[in-house]
């Protein structure tokens, strides 16, 4: 009997292929993700600190361009910390389109190695019949052959 072969082999190893590389995509964009929540972390201490300096510039004697230079960063720090925040929702979306592609690669593997494990139990079953048909017609030949010399 021919050995197992199972008929959609080459479609389970390209979908291994593409998890694997949809596993390196995801573990790519949440790298990306943290990087970039990194940097809007960054931006709000930045503002806190100018805040801080501000309540400080209330406090103590500040000079007054110093303390027109911070109120006039605030603005521009606010706009690029809403930039930032922007490209942390993209980044986490981009995460979850990763995420939610690999669960559907994964899924289809699944299914694919299930088929395959059916049909090689059927195979095997299949392979059980033909060697019993084998030995009960060695068994009844060998009868024969007996029963012929007796």
């Amino acid at each position: 009997m021919k050995r197992f072969e199972f008929g959609l082999q080459t479609k389970l190893d390209v979908t291994v292929t593409r998890e694997d590389q949809a596993r390196q995509e995801l573990a790519l964009r949440r790298a990306q993700l943290d990087s970039e929540q990194r940097r809007l972390q960054a931006l709000e201490g930045e503002r806190e600190q100018c805040y801080q300096r501000l309540r400080q510039g209330q406090q103590e004697v500040l000079q007054l361009d110093e303390l027109a230079l911070v109120k006039s960063y605030l603005p521009r720090l606010k706009e690029r910390i809403a930039a930032q925040a922007e490209r942390v929702r993209r980044a986490d979306n981009e995460v979850q389109a990763a995420q939610e592609r690999l669960q559907e690669l994964m899924q289809e593997r699944k299914a694919l190695e299930k088929l395959r494990d059916k049909e090689y139990a059927e195979y095997q079953q299949e392979v059980l019949r033909q060697e019993q048909l084998v030995i009960d017609e060695v068994a009844i030949t060998g009868y024969w052959r007996s029963s012929r010399t007796d």
